[in-house]
């Protein structure tokens, strides 16, 4: 089970990068695109939260660990920015803050000094998609 929750939080840089490219293709429209937008960073939260879901038990509290050792490694790589020189990279890297850059866009400032807090928001939100996604799914594998 630790393998494949690994392999699930390596997927999610990916699926955030997919679906920062769909966001490309949204017409920039005032409030129907912010909308647009924020449906399909809900469509990325909607990942975690089954992800958790599905693998949740109350012996393995700890799922979430092993679900983000990829994303947090990956955020560690970007904020270190020594990869921002290299656009490709870069990108692939941010994947799972890639989903929210339109719906949030004066989140990060790389020049202000709380732009660890700011860097590490994105994540911090999938984390909790994750932990709802867990108590949602002990509390309805305790009542079958």
């Amino acid at each position: 089970m630790k393998l494949k929750l690994i392999l699930l939080g390596s997927l999610s840089p990916l699926i955030g990068l997919l679906i920062f490219f769909l966001q490309l293709q949204v017409p920039f429209h005032g409030i129907k695109y912010l909308v647009i937008l924020a449906i399909m960073s809900a469509v990325f939260l909607a990942y975690f939260f089954f992800c958790a879901f599905f693998f949740s038990s109350k012996q393995h509290k700890k799922n979430s660990l092993y679900f983000f050792v990829t994303p947090f490694i990956l955020f560690l790589v970007n904020f270190i920015g020594w990869i921002q020189k290299y656009v490709v990279l870069a990108l692939i890297v941010s994947g799972v803050s890639a989903p929210f850059h339109y719906v949030l866009p004066d989140l990060i400032f790389p020049g202000d000094k709380y732009h660890l807090i700011m860097s590490i928001f994105p994540l911090v939100i999938c984390w909790i998609a994750f932990k709802i996604g867990e108590r949602v799914g002990i509390y309805f594998k305790e009542r079958i």
